[in-house]
């Protein structure tokens, strides 16, 4: 029988149920709503309606009195850090001795210890066309290489700055790619493809690399046709290397890099030696800021046994269960948090298992209170045409 005479979610209410259940609880109101909306969903899904058919509004409603005790989700909250902790500190324990050794493996591969890379000087070089819009010019950036052993290939990512009138420094990189180097790689270098030359001969171990920042001189005509609206310069439909070469080649030398007035950073380097072995700078791209030491601050700790091993455990066993979030959003109201991210210790620690906890007893105390209001989400969340066309 349905629970002291309230009548089942899947019923259809008369008008004298629906004000008898409302003059109980106001409450009612939203739910009985809510109810109505999805009552098709009951003829779609005859297993949801066989599960439901005994499950009252009072149920429902004593469900909804449960999300909205703080005093639940804090317990839970307080459960799920003690289980958190204790994992924490037992990957800790069987993880730190081959963290270590990662660490030194990865070490010994690292570009920027494995070679010294820095700027040497600037050169520019212009053709002698009567206009300067005809003009073809080369800026060229030459880099001083030093390394341990011979290099057979290199690539270097480099942002250029300018100094402003306030002293601070922006880049040249805003609407297009990084200014790069590229000596012994075929075409492209990128993670995926590390592929030499088939004629590439070695570097050797002191050298200089250059790059050319090209502007090719084009006819007035050309350069009227690309002119857009309302855009005030010719400049603005070419890219960063071409524009450094036209506005600013002929005018700065070395001199202007020396002075601070532009200056030039290393972003990305990765080199290939001559016996095949890899090396890049940054090391690991998910870890931007690793650094190399015997002790870490546990923050910093906990990100790298997740990003080398995925422990401890990458997330709580509530992220594989169907229709968690329906009680995500008054979880995260009563502890104050809106979002989290699991890959911060703070979060991992105090909310993700707090998360796990609370559903726990959500389920052991109404766990079809949990599977309605996931349908509920789940259908008022298609459309009329939607729900016209799945059913057509």
């Amino acid at each position: 029988m349905v629970s002291c005479g309230s009548p089942s979610v899947t019923e259809e209410l008369s008008s004298s149920q629906i004000s008898n259940l409302i003059e109980k609880d106001a409450r009612y109101e939203k739910i009985i709503r809510d109810l109505s909306d999805i009552s098709y969903a009951f003829e779609e899904d005859p297993v949801l309606k066989a599960e439901l058919s005994n499950y009252s509004y009072a149920d429902y409603l004593s469900f909804l009195t449960l999300l909205e005790d703080s005093a639940i989700a804090g317990e839970a909250q307080k459960r799920g850090e003690a289980i958190a902790l204790e994992l924490f500190e037992k990957a800790k324990s069987n993880y730190s001795k081959a963290l270590k050794d990662t660490l030194s493996a990865i070490k010994a591969i690292d570009a920027n210890q494995f070679a010294q890379v820095t700027f040497e000087k600037y050169s520019f070089k212009q053709t002698r066309e009567q206009y300067d819009f005809q003009r073809r010019k080369i800026s060229r950036l030459h880099f001083k290489v030093k390394s341990k052993a011979p290099i057979k290939a290199i690539h270097i990512d480099y942002t250029l700055y300018k100094k402003s009138a306030d002293g601070t420094y922006y880049d040249f990189d805003d609407y297009d790619d990084k200014f790069e180097i590229n000596e012994g790689f075929k075409g492209y270098f990128s993670t995926n493809s590390k592929r030499l030359d088939e004629d590439a001969s070695s570097l050797g171990k002191d050298f200089t690399v250059t790059s050319e920042l090209k502007y090719e001189g084009e006819s007035l005509g050309q350069l009227k046709s690309r002119l857009q609206v309302s855009r005030a310069y010719y400049e603005m439909s070419d890219n960063n290397k071409r524009l450094f070469a036209k506005v600013y080649g002929d005018k700065i030398t070395t001199e202007s890099f020396n002075s601070g007035e532009f200056k030039v950073e290393i972003k990305n380097l990765d080199i290939v030696a001559e016996n095949g072995t890899e090396y890049r700078y940054p090391v690991q791209i998910g870890v931007p800021s690793l650094s190399y030491s015997d002790t870490y601050g546990e923050n910093e700790l906990f990100k790298l046994l997740r990003y080398f091993f995925k422990e401890p455990s990458s997330s709580a066993p509530v992220f594989d269960k169907v229709g968690y979030w329906a009680c995500f959003d008054s979880y995260y109201s009563h502890v104050n948090k809106s979002d989290f991210d699991s890959n911060t210790l703070n979060d991992y620690i105090v909310d993700t298992f707090g998360l796990d906890e609370y559903l726990n007893y959500l389920e052991k105390e109404n766990s079809l209170g949990i599977k309605l209001k996931f349908s509920i989400s789940r259908y008022t969340d298609i459309s009329p045409l939607e729900r016209l066309l799945k059913n057509q």
